[in-house]
């Protein structure tokens, strides 16, 4: 039961400030529950439950209706200080309200039906959602984070191993992309991400159906175990559900959520090479190596093979 407890404790870092709901964390331990515990049974949600609840898991409470009222204002408090410059000798006294979205502890039901129905909502302490993230001596570095850098790794480690792309990630922090780069840069230095070259399909409304260069990111002990060569890069594509971009499987909206493969195009012009060099000097036509390589028969072909 010890091992489940530190599991849940985890996962429920891992989601960050804004906390993970009962529902959503009985969804993230099924497919990590420990040897001897095969399915989460009412008892064991019940125990775990308390658990969770005892001030020895240093958790704080929410609930979906209050974090989000926190959202909302955070949004009009960001767009009032885009249309509103600070001027020199101003106080902070005229900025929006903070609203309090952390519930006491006498307010959260003691069963965990009744949790699940109210939408607890279960948030980790800073010090639990650094260090899951892999930040543990923020308070004593010399150069220290800053905000969207801590802001990319609570959204990197959100994603897991589905890991999360970065044009996604520049248009919810409102960063320009040029300037984005440089804030992935530092982390990347300082080995606390991983960033792969990641290919995603342009928006519908774009005729040429073509796609789009950038990449996806994940923490070091999240990301895929595959070493992408020169010309190798991930591809998105969709998954047998039909889901689109800009949708997510489980819990978030705002992130791709598509299946990768691996696009390698050394692979490819490998076989060109060897196939061109098994010739003995005898001329062939491109049509010739497009047919035996199997670049014909449809416009995807085509373009792969102009590409």
């Amino acid at each position: 039961m010890d091992e489940l407890h530190a599991v849940a404790l985890e996962e429920i870092a891992l989601e960050g400030k804004r906390g993970c709901s009962v529902n959503l964390l009985w969804q993230l331990l099924e497919p990590r529950l420990p040897a001897g515990i095969p399915t989460l049974i009412a008892p064991l949600k019940q125990h775990l439950w308390q658990l969770l609840r005892s001030p020895a898991s240093r958790l704080s409470f929410s609930n979906e209706e209050l974090q989000e009222q926190a959202r909302e204002a955070a949004k009009q408090a960001g767009s009032t200080k885009k249309k509103k410059k600070k001027k020199k000798g101003d106080d902070d006294d005229d900025e929006l309200p903070q609203i309090e979205t952390e519930l006491p502890l006498e307010a959260v039901p003691d069963n965990v039906a009744e949790a699940e129905e109210q939408g607890i909502v279960l948030v980790a302490p800073e010090a639990a959602r650094l260090a899951v993230v892999g930040v543990y001596d923020e308070m004593e570095a010399n150069y220290k984070l800053s905000e969207h850098q801590l802001a990319v790794l609570e959204m990197v480690g959100q994603r897991r191993h589905h890991g999360a792309v970065q044009t996604d990630m520049a248009n919810e922090l409102g960063v320009q992309h040029r300037n984005f780069f440089y804030v992935l840069k530092m982390l990347e230095a300082r080995h606390m991400i991983v960033r792969n070259k990641l290919m995603v399909p342009l928006p519908a409304n774009q005729n040429n159906h073509g796609w789009s260069t950038t990449s996806i990111v994940h923490l070091p002990r999240f990301a895929p175990r595959v070493v992408l060569g020169a010309e190798a890069v991930f591809k998105e594509v969709k998954t047998a559900q039909g889901q689109q971009l800009q949708q997510q499987s489980v819990q978030q909206q705002g992130q791709s959520s598509g299946s990768y493969v691996v696009r390698d195009d050394a692979t490819v012009m490998q076989q060109i090479c060897d196939f061109l060099g098994s010739q003995n000097g005898r001329y062939v036509s491109e049509s010739q190596v497009k047919a035996v390589l199997g670049f014909t028969g449809s416009a995807t072909a085509h373009r792969q093979w102009r590409r």
